[in-house]
């Protein structure tokens, strides 16, 4: 069956049933919570279960795929311990493929973010990543103004294809003016409805 929480079973399941005995935490670079084995409703859990399970040490953590879940909620990715993010070097999240309707993400090393099949109405809030450099939002239900983006001076890859974005033709130069401050160096933008206005 496929697990809806990340109970003790769902980590044996995924890391082996020694998983946790050994004495310190589990180091891990990547972790794979997407695919056939979860429908994941929360990354959180009740007591020590959930991703912040005290076995499990986060800080070296750099590949994280969340897709495939019903996850609606992902800040818990933003909580600090002791003034230090929990998920210190967070490089590369996928989400995609799950229900998240908002989103702000502040993991400072994060690079690459896949939000695509989501639910999202707006553009995430990215503002703090200051190294972002791909940013995948297809296939969501954002109807937004670009102008958030200009806080990520790296970003090169930007998906926002099959969205809602409703720009007039006045707007749509703004926008672009906006995308050309971004040094975007692939975009995509097919399949909005602002796409008929031309």
């Amino acid at each position: 069956g496929q697990y809806t929480a990340l109970t003790p079973e769902a980590f044996k399941s995924l890391l082996g049933v020694e998983w946790d005995k050994s004495r310190l935490p589990k180091i891990f670079q990547r972790l794979d919570l997407g695919g056939d084995k979860f429908n994941l409703e929360s990354l959180e859990g009740q007591g020590d279960d959930g991703i912040f399970h005290p076995r499990l040490n986060r800080s070296r953590l750099e590949v994280l795929n969340i897709s495939r879940n019903q996850l609606v909620d992902i800040s818990c990715l933003n909580r600090f311990q002791d003034a230090r993010p929990e998920f210190l070097r967070l490089s590369v999240l996928n989400a995609s493929r799950n229900q998240i309707t908002r989103v702000t993400l502040i993991p400072p090393m994060l690079t690459e973010v896949n939000l695509g099949y989501n639910e999202l109405v707006e553009l995430p809030d990215v503002t703090q990543l200051a190294d972002l450099h791909k940013l995948i939002l297809c296939h969501n239900r954002i109807d937004d103004v670009l102008d958030r983006l200009l806080h990520n001076k790296k970003l090169r890859y930007l998906d926002l294809s099959s969205n809602r974005l409703s720009w007039r033709p006045s707007a749509f130069k703004k926008q672009i003016d906006v995308l050309k401050q971004c040094h975007i160096e692939e975009l995509s933008l097919k399949s909005n409805p602002f796409v008929e206005h031309f």
